[in-house]
Parts: C-alpha cells; sequence; structure tokens
C-alpha cells in the first residue's frame, strides 16, 4: 500500500464517521463535508426517501426532530480503493430515542449496512452515492401524533 492509498483510506473512514456525528449533532449544514453536490442518497428503509443532496435535509431534519438523541455507530467500514474513485460498506448501529407525550423513552436499533461511492474532489474526498440497507430493527418508529419533538438533541 501506498502513502497516499493509506492517506485515502484514514481521509474516507474519518468522513464515514463525520457523517454519523453530523447526524448525532443535527448539524445538517455540516453534511457539505460529507457529501459531494448532487449525490444521491437512498434510505432504503420503511419510511426513507432516495434523494439528491442538499435536498435530503430538508427529510433529515423532520425524521430526526421526532427523536429525543440518536447514535450512529459506524464500525468495520471496508473501503476499495479505485484511483480517484472508491467504495464503502460499512455497518452501522442506529440508535433511536424517542420520548412519548408522558415523558417515557421508546428505543429503536437499526441495524444496517450503508453502501457508498465516493470520488475525490478538489476539497477531499465526498461521498456521491449513498444506500442504507438494514438488517434488522429491534423496536418500532412511531409518528408524530405520539412523541414529543426535539429540534437540536436532548441527553438525558
Amino acid at each position: 500500500m501506498t502513502p497516499q492509498q493509506t492517506s485515502d483510506l484514514l481521509e474516507i473512514q474519518q468522513l464515514i464517521y463525520r457523517y454519523a456525528w453530523l447526524i448525532d449533532t443535527r448539524d445538517f449544514d455540516g453534511l457539505a463535508r460529507v457529501f459531494a453536490p448532487g449525490a444521491e442518497v437512498h434510505y432504503n428503509v420503511f419510511g426513507g426517501v432516495k434523494q439528491a443532496f442538499p435536498a435530503i435535509k430538508d427529510f433529515l431534519r423532520m425524521g430526526l426532530s421526532l427523536h429525543r438523541v440518536t447514535q450512529h455507530q459506524m464500525s468495520n467500514p471496508l473501503i476499495e480503493l479505485s484511483g480517484d474513485s472508491a467504495s464503502a460498506r460499512t455497518y452501522g448501529t442506529l440508535v433511536h430515542v424517542q420520548e412519548l407525550l408522558d415523558g417515557k423513552p421508546s428505543y429503536v436499533v437499526q441495524h444496517a449496512i450503508y453502501h457508498d461511492a465516493l470520488a475525490r474532489r478538489p476539497e477531499g474526498w465526498r461521498i456521491t452515492s449513498r444506500r442504507l440497507d438494514n438488517l434488522f430493527v429491534q423496536g418500532r418508529f412511531l409518528g408524530p401524533d405520539r412523541v414529543k419533538s426535539f429540534e437540536k438533541p436532548q441527553p438525558y
């Protein structure tokens, strides 16, 4: 492995981890440091969407507001480099905590795989296509009529 390949791998890993932190802190504008303009983002899950970046930010903002906190744990990124492009598969354990109207918590955990296509751009590596597929889900997401809404995460 060349020094450039090592650097590329580390940069792509950081990009994958940065996505999780931005989602969990609800820094939707920061996602411009992760996705290329026009990147296709497909949350291939129940209630998910397929939209281009940056339009996907509205879906994320609305969906995540139904959660008091989330924690996206990304692991085992398998990255394949090919010059100025790459692909990655990453496991995700995606913890979501909703707060019922009576104050009780409701938990949902998605066990999923992210499938990414990436490109080296002048500003660094960016995701050009992302698909999220569930392996299995524990719990059930509840709608806005059953849970409190949070613009920003509210840790306990």
